[in-house]
């Protein structure tokens, strides 16, 4: 995943497009319930910690495993070296120059 923010990070993880395809494609209840509330909050205490609570869920139950955290400037920096923009990033034969 290469998302960014609260509930972007974890949308992928959630129902019903959650990319760990478990079983009968039901994902954790107790993560989309706490995702809910992420997005429907009513202020912002709430919805902090919801966050809280679905990143726990999707740490411990280990919903996905990140490859790489990546920010929106990378094909800009001076050190990045073979990157070519393209709709969707794609990270593979890119490195940072030492």
């Amino acid at each position: 995943m290469t998302a960014q923010g609260g509930p972007t990070s974890l949308r992928n993880l959630a129902n019903p497009n959650n990319v760990y395809k478990p079983v009968d494609n039901a994902g954790d209840e107790a993560f989309n319930a706490a995702f809910s509330k992420i997005e429907a909050g009513a202020d912002l205490d709430t919805r902090r910690e919801a966050f809280a609570e679905a990143q726990a869920i999707a740490f411990e139950n280990v919903l996905a495993i990140p490859f790489g955290i990546m920010s929106n400037a990378q094909g800009v920096r001076a050190t990045v070296e073979g990157y070519q923009p393209y709709y969707n990033t794609r990270v593979s034969n890119v490195w940072l120059e030492q």
